[in-house]
């Protein structure tokens, strides 16, 4: 990862910053996207989910992750920089 991405990361996932979550236009504050419907992004040990939709049920900042229901049931702990809200 390089330093830009390593802050793109660090900033989508609730650092001070104007920074959204991956390519989209949220708020700096990503627990503002619980409740939000959400299509998974660039996994590289779960690549079966990318382009999946879920929605965020919660977020952890201290781990800078997400806590997401797939729609197929499945809950799964996603890095904040690995969604886009639809």
């Amino acid at each position: 990862m390089t330093t830009a991405e390593a802050a793109r990361w660090y900033m989508g996932c609730g650092a001070s910053s104007q920074a959204g979550v991956a390519g989209s236009s949220t708020p700096a504050d990503p627990s503002s996207l619980v409740g939000t419907k959400v299509s998974i992004l660039e996994l590289d040990r779960r690549a079966d989910l990318n382009g999946k939709p879920g929605v965020v049920q919660h977020h952890i900042k201290e781990r800078m992750r997400f806590i997401v229901l797939m729609d197929d049931g499945e809950s799964v702990s996603i890095s904040c920089d690995k969604v886009k809200a639809l």
